[in-house]
């Protein structure tokens, strides 16, 4: 199991408890005639609240963890993401602040409460959804070279660099595939992860043949939902390639 499926779980987890805190809080301060007990209501909505910031606090470890374990640059999507989740964090605490000490402030604690509940959907949109939505739980299977769009190249020229340029395309690497290919896994799923991709016979999603050419044409016309990278220079694509012989 990748790192990405185990976000998408935890992060299914700390979805459901955001709308169970919302539940409990209108439940206990929006209706006048109660249809449950208030005293059990505000006791859950408290243990939802301590599970609410554990499972918060797993996801930032885990995403803090990746980021550091790669080094990668953070895509504009992944850089909204982490500041709806610092505003989430900010709210909570704020909110908590308001509860046990300030007061006088009660009153804004159902719009906090409310604000800390959409930013949480709008944290797990930004990477749970995206990894959903982009077919991260979508099996797929390794398809022949006929049925790839266009002539599979079958060239086994390959591409070379030098250390340096190993290095170059590893971190060319972190900064355009990282966020959806991990390195840590073969997994075919949704965007495939590509350790040991320059081992295999076939491409993972378009059944090409796995050579450096074919590494090279994906990036340029890539197969399906993938983008492609028109920017990159050849000598950019040359040293990415020779990167990936390294996973």
């Amino acid at each position: 199991m990748t790192i990405f499926m185990v976000k998408t779980l935890i992060s299914i987890v700390f979805l459901v408890l955001a709308l169970f805190g919302a539940f409990t809080m209108f439940e206990t301060l929006g209706r006048s005639e109660k249809r449950f007990d208030t005293d059990r209501l505000k006791k859950a909505h408290r243990i939802n609240g301590i599970l609410f910031f554990a499972v918060f606090l797993v996801l930032a470890g885990l995403g803090m963890a990746y980021i550091a374990r790669t080094g990668a640059e953070l895509s504009p999507r992944a850089t909204f993401h982490v500041m709806l989740a610092h505003s989430v964090l900010f709210l909570f605490l704020l909110k908590l602040a308001i509860v046990k000490a300030y007061r006088q402030f009660y009153g804004k604690v159902a719009a906090i409460g409310i604000t800390v509940v959409l930013l949480a959907l709008g944290t797990v949109a930004s990477s749970t959804g995206y990894y959903i939505l982009s077919g991260g739980l979508t099996p797929k299977s390794p398809r022949a070279a006929a049925d790839a769009s266009g002539t599979p190249e079958t060239s086994k020229q390959g591409l070379s660099a030098d250390t340096v340029g190993v290095q170059k395309g590893k971190d060319l690497y972190g900064s355009k595939c990282l966020s959806c290919h991990d390195i840590e896994s073969a997994s075919a799923t949704g965007s495939p992860g590509l350790k040991g991709v320059m081992k295999l016979k076939a491409l993972p999603s378009s059944g090409r043949p796995a050579t450096a050419d074919n590494i090279a044409l994906q990036l340029k016309k890539p197969y399906k939902k993938m983008p492609a990278f028109p920017e990159l220079t050849e000598e950019e694509v040359t040293n990415l390639v020779a990167y990936m012989k390294t996973l």
